[in-house]
């Protein structure tokens, strides 16, 4: 159970025979679903990835603070392999073996291959053991509004919200509804009206009680309480809102993206486009991400939250647009660099199981000759 269900327990879990788990919580939802495949997957993946090792990891502050010196003691590691291998290393090939044979490198075998992929790989290795260290240090997370489909159907009243000049854009767009404000078409009947139809959310624009409707294909759509659908918001009244919420008006500029950019993208490229970005030219440099089909705020960057999106998801994730864009480029990089990473990480034990196998036989064959001393004294 990852840390995210962490604030919803107490949970119920349920198991079957052929290996699926699930997850349920006090609003009957199904948080979490697992397979038999998806755990042995977790296992060699995000379970040693995280040290997501239960006896570790359900005392949480230890398990953060051991994960995050275990990421510095590798920085560490990695940057002093770097530097030492940049220093041994000859362009003139001022190394000789047998044969009289030149050499950049002054090594054979495990200990060559070892130096060669640290510095093919030793910069990446250091920016990815960097970036790791950072991940549970105080960065805001990016501030991600859901979009309306998220809920399930549920007969929970929506949170009230202030629409004034002092309100978040996310708050504002919604404006204030009640449950009550919902009577006059119940959710039942737009599972009729709409086939195939996955969730049923309350939600609401500009104070107009809405319902959010979302197919099992993923596509998700607006309906209003007279049974219209809506394709997409107007995109001046989503202006308006924003606009609104913010210190100085005439500074915000707002214009549509059609691809994703520097802040505002997905590799699985879920994440809808196209969408209204909202430059608010604070102080901060806030910029809201709309889906002006939704008029949800599906992202939020500024001052605040940049350092992560640079230090963290782009140095450990290759994050990076000029890469994402160019599919399979994006692939290509990041696999090369994993099997790099691998066979550096291999070469690394496999001299350090040779360093330690020499010191315990050299312990052992110490103690036998002591022993052998003392029985040789004693017999004389």
């Amino acid at each position: 159970m990852g840390n995210r269900l962490r604030n919803l327990r107490p949970l119920w879990k349920y198991s079957w025979a052929n290996g699926e788990q699930v997850y349920i919580g006090e609003s009957g939802d199904v948080l979490l679903h697992t397979t038999t495949g998806s755990r042995l997957a977790a296992y060699v993946s995000a379970v040693p990835h995280w040290l997501y090792f239960t006896p570790l990891r359900k005392h949480q502050p230890f398990w953060i603070r051991f994960t995050t010196y275990a990421a510095v003691v590798g920085t560490a590691g990695a940057v002093f392999g770097v530097v030492i291998g940049a220093w041994m290393y000859s362009p003139r090939k001022r190394y000789r073996f047998t044969g009289d044979v030149p050499s950049r490198v002054p090594f054979r075998g495990q200990k060559r291959w070892h130096m060669i992929l640290g510095l093919i790989f030793g910069v990446a290795t250091v920016t990815w053991t960097f970036s790791g260290s950072l991940a549970f240090l105080p960065f805001p997370q990016p501030q991600r509004a859901p979009t309306p489909p998220q809920a399930s159907l549920s007969l929970a009243q929506p949170q009230r919200s202030r629409q004034n000049g002092n309100a978040g854009p996310a708050i504002a767009l919604r404006g204030q509804v009640q449950l009550a404000d919902f009577a006059t078409l119940h959710p039942r009947d737009l599972l009729v009206q709409y086939l195939g139809t996955k969730e049923v959310a309350f939600t609401s624009f500009d104070s107009e009680p809405l319902y959010a409707v979302k197919a099992h294909n993923g596509t998700a759509h607006l309906v209003t309480l007279d049974g219209r659908t809506i394709n997409e918001i107007d995109h001046a009244r989503i202006v308006d809102i924003v606009k609104r919420t913010a210190q100085n008006a005439s500074a915000v500029e707002v214009r549509v993206l059609e691809q994703y950019d520097r802040y505002y993208l997905d590799r699985t490229r879920q994440q809808p486009l196209p969408v209204l970005l909202a430059e608010m030219n604070d102080a901060a440099h806030t910029r809201h991400y709309i889906d002006p089909k939704t008029a949800s705020i599906v992202g939020t960057y500024s001052d605040r939250n940049a350092a992560r999106r640079w230090l963290y998801n782009g140095l450990h994730s290759l994050n990076f647009p000029w890469l994402y864009n160019y599919r399979p480029l994006w692939d290509i990089v990041v696999i090369s660099f994993m099997l790099g990473g691998t066979g550096l990480c291999l070469t690394s034990l496999v001299l350090a199981w040779r360093a330690v196998g020499r010191k315990l036989a050299t312990t052992s064959s110490v103690r036998v000759r002591r022993r052998n001393t003392v029985l040789s004294a004693t017999r004389s």
